[in-house]
């Protein structure tokens, strides 16, 4: 429905289909949810609704989500702007073999104690 392949394109109905499949523990399907309510596709737009779902699929380790939920930290989307954390989620997509220029830089112009403390909570990562 999202497409509107075979189908007639309704975003709506995507929406519902894509949040019974995020309830489901589908990480791919958190990772979309969190984006198109982020950007208010199909429903309405809710950027602590979406910041939810992108740490449920960041947490169970996809890779996407832990580089958007590092954006969301860094940018204050859903949340208060949180430097560390966004470099801690940054640090684990790095490990999971997700770069993103955009954080590597951000990260860069951290000061020493914020650096230091995402990479401390990344290192407590499970398999950090």
């Amino acid at each position: 429905y999202g497409e509107g392949l075979g189908v007639e394109k309704d975003d709506a109905v995507a929406f519902q289909w894509m949040e019974k499949a995020a309830r489901a523990g589908i990480d791919t399907a958190q990772v979309e949810l969190g984006i198109w309510l982020a950007n208010g596709r199909g429903t309405t737009k809710d950027e602590k609704a979406a910041l939810g779902w992108m740490q449920r699929a960041a947490r169970s380790g996809n890779a996407i989500a832990q580089n958007r939920l590092a954006k969301m930290y860094a940018l204050g989307i859903g949340t208060q702007k949180n430097a560390a954390e966004a470099g801690k989620w940054h640090i684990i997509a790095q490990r999971a073999g997700l770069d993103d220029p955009w954080l590597s830089e951000f990260i860069a112009r951290l000061d020493p104690v914020e650096r230091n403390k995402a990479l401390a909570d990344a290192n407590r990562w499970p398999g950090g």
